[in-house]
C-alpha cells in the first residue's frame, strides 16, 4: 500500500513538472527590425509573430523608431504586458517614461 502511494506521488510530481515546463518554455520574445525610415519591433512566441509594429504607437504621425534601442525598449514593455495578461497598448506617457524620441 505504501509503495503504491509513493509511485502515485512520484508520478504526480513528474506530471506537474512536465506541465509547468511546457507552459514556461514558450516565452514572449521582443525583436527589432529595420524599416524604410528607421526601426520597428515584433513580438513572438514559439516562433510565431503576434505583433509586428513598424511605427511608433500612440503617436499621431506614422514614424519609425529612431534607433534599434528605442524599438526594443517598447517591444520589451509590450512583451511584459502580454506575459502579465495586460492590454499591450502603449501610451504617450509610457513613451516619455522610456525616453523614446518621437520627433
Amino acid at each position: 500500500m505504501m509503495k503504491n502511494l509513493i509511485v502515485k506521488t512520484l508520478a504526480f510530481i513528474i506530471f506537474s513538472a512536465f506541465i509547468y515546463s511546457c507552459n514556461n518554455n514558450a516565452e514572449w520574445k521582443a525583436n527589432a527590425f529595420r524599416t524604410k525610415n528607421g526601426w520597428g519591433y515584433s513580438i513572438s512566441k514559439s516562433g510565431k509573430i503576434y505583433i509586428k509594429q513598424s511605427s511608433i504607437p500612440a503617436v499621431s504621425e506614422i514614424k519609425s523608431f529612431k534607433s534599434e534601442e528605442d524599438a526594443l525598449k517598447v517591444a520589451h514593455l509590450v512583451a511584459e504586458k502580454i506575459a502579465k495578461n495586460v492590454s499591450p497598448t502603449i501610451t504617450e506617457n509610457e513613451l516619455k517614461l522610456l525616453n523614446i524620441n518621437i520627433r
